[in-house]
């Protein structure tokens, strides 16, 4: 009986264990919300049994000696014929029970389950445990329950459901959303720099001259420019002397909202960790800052698995040290992660400069990758709301973000830059959710889909590239071949309303102009309806009529503006009167103008302070009104029935126009929107089960 207690065949017995390390502080240090343990088996506890005692030895010597056991969950087969049958068994410490462990772990027992062909699970459990009673019932399985003999005895068909899927999907939504808002939240940030030790091979390079120390002097250099409202610890940083040299910090001292430290006992409380140094101070400093209470670490520095087996091994232990306290990574050789929430700015980048407040969502996963994106935005006027390099994407990647930026109201658009991608079927799972309430555009860097970058632990696929192509559009995400086109895409989808349909008017400054891009529209899938070309040094009045008649109520659902004057200087007029006409109506405009990039302040324009505006119709029947625009029936609301993300008309916000260098650039972005319009009012269906299938 003990044997069966204490050991695992990870077949026909196996179990999971939950632990955190030994001296981790208790979430609310008190019991949890039960009067004992929640549990679930053949036998109640007996008074003053230890919540996990027995299982601990199945979790090694290891987890006994430096870490606590927070629940364990297990099964073991019944023999017998018919649908492979196991008993299952919850122990859960009362420190956490109420917490959602028991819920986590049946998720995942469930999981191992299937794997090993088992169909379903039974437990005996006390009728007075109704906590173990209400982990079964919410878990969204087919359940059947009976009381015989003092027990309630439950059976569990382990075939997902539409109900568990949800459930499993809203809580993993919860968890990683959680986690992300705990790194992106962070106010107190100690950075570790490379110290006078040198690296972990024996060597002792100047530590004022290694990469380490320069990351974690550009940390500090760009903090002191640009502190947010972050408050960052230096440890082993040199802090800069009167004259400009790096002399190293002796005492305790603050400046610039930076305080340097010369030992741990210096250090407070911490919400992120920074790490500018070697592996082996890495893995120390994520197990010291966890007991300060951190929540993530940003892992500046390389030599993990880019650098081969011995490397992959650092990496892992990093990680497991880093998820035994509760703490996500970001990186190795992540660029780092800025926000731009009011009162709230987070800065723990390399970035020499934070970009501009705004409402896209940014998210890449190489440092260079990030470099470029972090000009381009700031360049454009476009701004962040939230820039998040994963480095080479050992934990953190691009699903925890989208989880975040889905519920997150001062993310608009949700622009993503992957060199890898790690879970297809999670990625596809998630982006369709957030896609369905935000635009998300995508580039997938590299033609093929089967590069994986060093560093990249992720499997490779010979997939082919049409299959990779399939899974973004099922998404509903907006697909990019570059950079170029991500920023393009990123500029309608922030700054403009979603077009009700695809019918374009054109404002052209010359009939040639005219002609080229009525052919764009068509390639892009657009249906030109009004056209109007205007004569070189057209009069104010004769701006305003045309602009009129391509604004009209039933004219189209968006403007493409063209302007490239040849002898005549380019006049503001045209600019102006567009702008005003796209804040006036709401409907949906890009510009191609001499001149003119990105966000340019001659394309802004108040919307009209007492009015709200109104989209274009879907169909010729007339302008829809304000009130139906502002507040729709019910549900999300739909496209072309918004303004545009962080617009405010009722309080008397701006709209922006989009300029692009080219107008094929203009129109392809603009088809680009479109279409993903088109995707957002369709009806998507629900999954098909077919009769007769063994799902076993």
């Amino acid at each position: 009986m003990l044997r069966q207690f204490v050991t695992v065949d990870h077949v026909d017995r196996v179990a999971l264990v939950a632990v955190r390390p030994a001296g981790a502080s208790r979430p609310g240090g008190e019991r949890g919300d039960g009067a004992f343990p929640a549990r679930a088996g053949n036998a109640p506890p007996a008074p003053g049994e230890e919540v996990v005692s027995a299982p601990a030895a199945a979790a090694g010597a290891d987890a006994v000696a430096g870490e606590e056991i927070l629940g364990v969950a297990r099964f073991d087969v019944v023999p017998g014929e018919g649908p492979r049958t196991a008993e299952v068994a919850f122990n859960i410490a009362d420190s956490v029970q109420g917490r959602g462990l028991g819920s986590v772990l049946l998720e995942h027992l469930a999981d191992a389950a299937r794997e090993r062909g088992i169909r379903r699970f039974a437990a005996e459990v006390l009728p007075q445990n109704r906590a173990m009673l209400g982990v079964f019932r919410e878990a969204g399985y087919a359940v059947e329950q009976h009381l015989d003999d003092g027990f309630v005895h439950v059976g569990i068909d382990l075939d997902p459901t539409d109900r568990s899927r949800e459930v499993m999907a809203d809580r993993e939504h919860r968890a990683e959303a959680v986690s992300m808002a705990g790194l992106l939240g962070a106010r107190r940030v100690l950075l570790v720099g490379p110290g006078p030790l040198g690296n972990d091979d024996g060597d002792a390079p100047d530590p004022h001259h290694s990469l380490e120390a320069l990351q974690a002097a550009r940390v500090v250099e760009s903090h002191r420019g640009d502190p947010g409202d972050t408050e960052l610890t230096v440890l082993g940083v040199a802090e800069p002397g009167p004259a400009g040299a790096s002399v190293p910090a002796v005492t305790p001292a603050s400046s610039s909202a930076i305080t340097y430290a010369t030992g741990w006992d210096d250090v407070g409380d911490v919400d992120l960790l920074l790490v500018a140094a070697p592996p082996g101070r890495a893995i120390e400093a994520v197990r010291l800052a966890a007991i300060r209470g951190a929540r993530g670490v940003v892992v500046f520095s390389g030599g993990y698995a880019e650098t081969g087996r011995d490397g992959l091994a650092r990496q892992r232990e990093l990680l497991r040290v880093a998820h035994a306290a509760g703490m996500r990574v970001v990186g190795p050789a992540s660029y780092g992660l800025i926000t731009n929430a009011p009162g709230a700015r987070l800065r723990a980048s390399l970035a020499e400069h934070a970009p501009p407040d705004g409402v896209v969502g940014l998210f890449c996963q190489s440092a260079p990758a990030a470099v470029t994106l972090a000009k381009t935005v700031t360049r454009r006027g476009l701004g962040v709301s939230s820039l998040v390099s994963a480095g080479h994407r050992a934990d953190v990647s691009g699903n925890d973000l989208m989880q975040y930026w889905q519920d997150d109201p001062a993310t608009g658009v949700v622009c993503l830059y992957l060199e890898t991608l790690g879970n297809p079927r999670k990625f596809s799972r998630i982006a369709r959710r957030l896609a369905a309430r935000k635009p998300v555009v995508v580039v997938v860097a590299g033609r093929s889909g089967h590069v994986v970058p060093p560093g990249h632990a992720v499997r490779t696929t010979r997939a082919p590239r049409r299959m990779l192509d399939e899974v973004l559009t099922q998404s509903g995400v907006i697909r990019a071949e570059n950079t170029h086109q991500l920023m393009d895409v990123a500029q309608v989808a922030a700054h403009q309303p979603l077009p009700r349909g695809h019918r374009v008017g054109i404002l052209a400054g010359s009939p040639t102009l005219l002609t080229l891009v009525s052919e764009a529209c068509g390639a892009a899938g657009l249906d030109v309806r009004e056209a109007v070309a205007l004569r070189p040094g057209a009069s104010d009045e004769d701006v305003a009529r045309a602009v009129d008649r391509l604004y009209a109520p039933a004219a189209c659902d968006a403007v493409v503006v063209v302007d490239v004057p040849v002898v005549v200087p380019r006049s503001d007029g045209i600019a102006r009167a567009v702008a005003a006409a796209a804040a006036r109506t709401g409907r949906t405009t890009v510009a191609s103008m001499l001149g003119l990039h990105g966000m340019p302040e001659v394309l802004r324009a108040p919307y009209p302070a007492a009015d709200v505006p109104a989209s274009a119709p879907d169909d010729d029947a007339g302008p829809r009104s304000a009130q139906a625009v502002d507040a729709p029936a019910s549900g999300d609301e739909g496209p072309g029935s918004r303004p545009p993300p962080g617009a405010a008309p009722s309080a008397g916000g701006d709209v922006r126009v989009p300029a692009f260098s080219t107008p094929e650039d203009a129109v392809w972005a603009l088809g680009a929107v479109v279409r993903y319009a088109r995707w957002r009012k369709q009806d998507h269906g629900s999954p098909v089960r077919p009769d007769g299938i063994d799902r076993a």
